[in-house]
């Protein structure tokens, strides 16, 4: 299982998600949405550094995102949520 909350400030707890749940080399996309259903972004890869450095970088507010990960071989579809602490 994942952890679902990051907080982006300068201690080591919850400073990267942890997506390890979804294998990397199945891996279509990973899209971001906020509460209202508006994607915010669409990455091809799930690397733990490049999701918080996007996140980190745009102007999103503490609150709960949602994820669809698309996958392949078989084709499957996950999705769950992310809480942020941005501070």
């Amino acid at each position: 299982m994942g952890n679902f909350i990051l907080t982006l400030n300068d201690d080591p707890i919850n400073s990267e998600l942890n997506l390890s749940q979804y294998p990397k080399n199945r891996l279509v996309n990973f899209q971001l949405y906020d509460r209202y259903g508006i994607m915010l972004f669409k990455l091809k890869s799930m690397d733990p550094k490049s999701l918080k450095d996007r996140i980190k970088n745009d102007t999103y507010y503490t609150g709960t995102y949602f994820y669809i990960v698309h996958l392949k071989a078989p084709k499957q579809i996950e999705q769950g949520y992310i809480y942020l602490i941005k501070q």
